[in-house]
């Protein structure tokens, strides 16, 4: 059994005043502390635009950060809202901070649930299962066969020899993969079948090949805390956060969720 936490970046105003830079800061100190503790995984989760829920507008800019600081402890998207982005560049980024980490990352993707995130980047919250499932397709592509001809409704684009996806991750063919889901299509759709992969090099790490996990969850979801700014539930179990002592005061008032 292994055990995470979720860090938010839900900013405390009180002692991150407006525009709330610091929470970024606080947040790094308490990753820190969480491997110290024995915690195996940092889930980082994506948010726009709001301004107390969560600032983290770029997961895989955050987590090249904390890949040189902590030398254990795991680092997971939790998770890019894949409707937002390109597809190819996430494959870029998550082979690139896997590298940076030294095989140490987690790849969560899911669908988005929050309407202004889309509004804001001018996509279309309605379409967004379609797009990650039609994304997820090209992206096994991408990691497995590094070239790709893509023309579908969403997305599109060709990369042929002597052209090729670059870098590659230390954790062959990929980095873990896991799914939310907190809809009965979004839980059980199922991943597209992934094509042959290419043999590892020598010496490098495999992760199973083609494979996407759910998001660790547990049969409830629990009770909002009283401080949190997030209206929909998580589903999670919720433990006591134990960040450290000299944070104590601050971690009680946290928002981050014990997996």
């Amino acid at each position: 059994m292994e055990f995470g936490v979720l860090f938010t970046s839900h900013p405390h105003p009180e002692e991150e005043p407006y525009p709330h830079r610091d929470v970024h800061a606080r947040t790094t100190d308490e990753i820190v502390e969480a491997e110290r503790l024995g915690y195996d995984t940092a889930w980082i989760a994506e948010h726009h635009f709001a301004t107390s829920y969560g600032i983290m507008p770029d997961c895989f800019a955050y987590m090249a950060y904390p890949a040189a600081k902590p030398s254990r402890i795991k680092l997971a998207s939790g998770v890019i809202t894949l409707p937002l982005y390109d597809p190819i560049r996430v494959v870029e980024n998550a082979n690139f901070v896997d590298i940076l980490s030294n095989g140490r990352v987690m790849l969560g993707i899911g669908s988005g649930y929050r309407p202004y995130e889309f509004e804001g980047l001018g996509k279309d919250f309605d379409g967004r299962r379609d797009m990650v499932e039609e994304a997820v397709g090209l992206m096994f592509d991408a990691f497995h066969r590094h070239r790709y001809d893509h023309k579908g409704k969403y997305f599109s684009g060709t990369v042929a020899a002597p052209y090729e996806m670059l870098p590659q991750p230390l954790q062959m063919p990929h980095p873990p993969l896991y799914m939310a889901g907190g809809t009965d299509r979004s839980a059980s759709s199922p991943p597209p079948r992934p094509r042959p992969p290419r043999i590892p090099r020598p010496g490098r790490s495999t992760s199973r090949a083609g494979s996407i996990s759910p998001i660790p969850t547990s049969r409830h979801a629990p009770t909002p805390s009283r401080r949190s700014c997030a209206t929909s539930p998580i589903s999670a179990a919720r433990a006591p956060a134990a960040i450290s002592a000299r944070s104590r005061k601050r971690a009680t008032r946290s928002t981050t969720t014990i997996f």
